[in-house]
């Protein structure tokens, strides 16, 4: 028994290490969600959903601005529309990108889940998120 208590701390190590192995292994290591922060909003013109010309993201972001990435395909943003929709509802600026999806299926999604964004802009091919 004291031989087991001897190798618990050894154990929990060796365990602590297979878990963070199996959390960097599932890793990209080409993102880096923090890049951004703090910084000015990228020099990117996205046309918009209505088939608008491009405009700036400095442009539709005046202000505090919420930047949210969407799709119509995109399970966990239609789990997350309502929240979406009560920020715009509170008087929050919400800005809606596009990302990889046809304009129609855009619209529809919207249609069907109301839209809470002031300004919704498209991303088809994905570069500029990027």
């Amino acid at each position: 028994m004291k031989r087991l208590i001897a190798f618990l701390p050894l154990m929990g190590l060796a365990a602590l290490a297979v878990l963070f192995a199996g959390w960097s292994l599932g890793r990209d290591p080409d993102v880096k969600p923090d890049v951004l922060v703090g910084r000015d909003i990228p020099a990117v013109a996205l046309p918009g959903l209505d088939g608008s010309p491009p405009v700036s993201l400095k442009t539709a972001v005046q202000g505090p601005t919420y930047v949210n990435l969407f799709a119509s395909w995109c399970g966990p943003c239609e789990y997350e529309h309502p929240l979406l929709m009560q920020l715009s509802r509170d008087g929050a600026r919400v800005v809606g990108i596009a990302y990889k999806d046809q304009p129609a299926k855009t619209q529809a999604f919207l249609d069907r889940l109301g839209n809470p964004f002031a300004t919704v802009l498209t991303d088809q091919d994905g570069r500029a998120v990027r």
